[in-house]
This record gives structure tokens, sequence and C-alpha cells, in this order.
């Protein structure tokens, strides 16, 4: 049926803020999927164990707080890093794209090769690709290698936040009794939960932890095989085909459960999405759609009508 007693305008809004903004603008940006390296390995675990590490300690932190996501606590650790990476270094690029396009791929060498090279004498050409060869021979001026490099830090960052916010929210279930996610919620309507109020924690909390580390161990290979498998695929369907399909599929989805003032949520948020990034911000400011009513909810349970508690 149209319009779901029991759904949720939370799901139109988070859809277009992060979701149809972010197709649209793949839209309009690329018409088809980069050529994909169909062998490749996974890289050295040494230097993204101090990056993945700190920023699995302030994830921690960050899940403890109320209203506070995986979302807000990518944005805590990526500014941190920032701020850490221009102090210790002038040149340094934003490693989350937070100025809209990344400077490293503005000008890169292998875009330049073919850009006036006619009108370069057969000396300057020479100079010129013995400069190339310069670049790619020094890990400092080699920009490929620098922006891959950030590139799998940033992939490592995000994915130990969101493990370790899981963990948290999973430990927080067993300490307070207060689900902190849908997972958690889920969980604690399916069957009692013992809370942790002794040294040693309780027997399900351990089950649950081991089967949350041995299922990660077990999907690292498996991510391995179905991704090579997943590029092939995406190489046989036209990008802006399957962009299109799936922004029809989610706009379906929220006309099925919210009728059309999700649809209209929707396209508010579409809306929303699209300005952050065209206005110099973060889409992640857009989780204000969360933190400002739990923060109105909040205080107003905890204050009376003239603000005293």
């Amino acid at each position: 049926p149209v319009g779901i007693p029991s759904a949720s305008l939370l799901f139109p809004s988070l859809a277009g803020l992060f979701g149809i903004a972010n197709l649209i603008d793949i839209y309009v940006t690329t018409s088809e999927i980069p050529p994909q390296e169909q062998n490749w390995e996974m890289p050295d675990p040494k230097p993204l164990a101090v990056p993945t590490f700190l920023s699995a300690v302030v994830s921690s932190v960050m899940a403890i707080l109320p209203g506070m996501t995986a979302a807000q606590a990518t944005v805590v650790v990526m500014s941190a890093r920032n701020f850490w990476g221009r102090l210790t270094d002038p040149n340094y690029i934003p490693a989350d794209f937070e100025h809209g396009t990344q400077p490293g791929f503005e000008q890169m060498p292998q875009m330049m090769v073919f850009e006036g090279m006619e009108d370069l004498s057969d000396d300057d050409r020479l100079l010129f690709q013995e400069a190339l060869s310069e670049a790619g021979a020094t890990p400092d001026l080699d920009l490929v290698n620098n922006n891959q490099q950030r590139d799998l830090e940033i992939i490592a960052i995000l994915s130990s936040v969101n493990t370790a916010v899981t963990v948290m929210v999973l430990g927080f279930l067993y300490m307070v009794g207060r689900p902190r996610s849908g997972a958690a919620l889920a969980l604690n309507m399916m069957y009692p939960i013992d809370i942790w109020n002794a040294v040693e924690p309780p027997a399900d909390f351990v089950r649950l932890l081991a089967i949350t580390v041995a299922s990660g161990l077990f999907a690292v290979p498996v991510m391995i095989e179905v991704g090579k498998g997943m590029l092939k695929m995406h190489e046989l369907v036209p990008l802006r085909n399957l962009v299109i399909s799936v922004s029809a599929f989610i706009t379906i989805l929220v006309y099925i459960s919210t009728d059309w003032i999700g649809v209209g949520t929707l396209v508010i948020g579409t809306m929303i999405g699209l300005m952050a990034p065209r206005i110099g911000i973060r889409r992640s400011h857009g989780m204000g759609v969360i933190l400002v009513p739990i923060m109105m909810y909040t205080f107003a349970r905890e204050l009376d009508a003239f603000g005293f508690a």
C-alpha cells in the first residue's frame, strides 16, 4: 500500500541528501565508468596502521555521544587529519575533497602530455619528457602515486570508523541497554539483553563480538574476488542508464513507503545535497536533519518554557 503508517521521513531525506544528489552529479559529470584494473592486490598495511588505529579510537569516543553516528565520526576524523596535514606540510592536499575538487587531480602530468606539445621545439619536448620521467621516479613528485596512497588511506580510515562505531554501539547496548543503531534496535527487540554489570562481559556480547570479527575476516577475501567480478559487470552496464535506474528505484520506494509527502522530502533533500558542494561545504552537514531535532527534543524535556532546568 502507498503510504505505510509506520514509515519515517528519514529515508527520503537521507536518500535525497546523500543518494540522489550524488547520482545527479555523477550523471552530469561522468559519461562512462573509467577503465578498471582487473589484476590488483591488497596494499601494504604498514603505512595505514597508525591512521587506522587513531581513527578507530576517535570514532569509538564519538559513538558514545548521543546523536553521533559514523557520519559525524567520519567528519571529525577527516577534519583532524586535514588539520594535522596542514600543520605538518604547507603543500598538503585535503584528503576528503572538502574543496569540491582535489587539487592533485587538476593538472596531472599524464593529462598534460599532449597539451601544447606541438608548439614545443624538439629540445623543449625532450626536457619535458625528462621532467616527467623524473617525476615518476621520485615519490614526492609522483602525483599519481601520492593520490593513490591518499585514496587508500581514506578508504582505510572510513572502514575503521564504521567498524569501531559498530563495535561500540554493540558494547553500549550491553552496558546501558540503549540501542544506538538500527541493528542494535533490532537486536534489542529480538531477545532480552543481559546488562554488563560485572567485570566479565555477558556471554552473548562475547559471542556477537566474535561473530563480528569472524565476519570481517571472512569478508576480506570474498570482497577481493567478488569485487573483480563486479568490475567486469560494471563495464557491461552503461553508467548513465545505471544512474537513472537507481534513481527511479529509490523514488518508487519513497513513494510506496511515504506517499507524495516523502517524494517532496526527497526533492528538497536532493536540492540541498546538490547545493552543498557548490557553496563550498560538505554534504555531511546535512546530518543536521537528525542532530537538530534530537537537540530540540532533549532540551525540551530538560528545560521548562522559560529555559530553566
